[in-house]
């Protein structure tokens, strides 16, 4: 279940229910192939903040935020947990000009509990900046 708030992140609130999931299932890989297409693409820094000395923001399905503490309910399925991301992502990614700078790319899990289905999450770092750097730049 997606929370009925929404979370304040760089000046703009995402709301957090109602995601609107793409009509075909798609996979991880070609949701970060989408987020990707046209941006240049850099590797991130293993710190809090990339390149540009700004923060990473933390997108899991269900929920975006801007620091750590919180946690999204996992997903009945991975095409759900993976529809939730790609919508979240997108809607950060939106109007945002610059660089997608990778702290960790989509991870797709799934946890199980004896006697309960399998439960899906899916987790990113990332920042999308258009202050430039030349340090692990990648072309995608």
């Amino acid at each position: 279940m997606i929370s009925r708030r929404s979370v304040m992140m760089s000046g703009f609130a995402v709301p957090m229910f109602g995601v609107n999931a793409p009509a075909a299932p798609m996979t991880l890989e070609s949701a970060v192939t989408e987020l990707e297409r046209g941006r240049v693409v850099m590797l991130g820094t293993p710190s809090a903040r990339a390149q540009t000395g700004e923060p990473y923001v933390i997108i899991r399905h269900g929920m975006v935020l801007a620091g750590e503490g919180e946690f999204a309910e996992a997903a009945i399925s991975e095409a759900e947990a993976v529809a939730q991301w790609f919508s979240l992502a997108m809607r950060y990614a939106a109007g945002r000009p610059g660089i997608l700078y990778w702290r960790t790319r989509p991870e797709v899990e799934s946890h199980r509990v004896i006697g309960q289905p399998a439960r899906w999450t899916v987790y990113s770092r990332l920042l999308i900046s258009d202050k430039a750097t030349t340090r692990n730049r990648v072309e995608v």
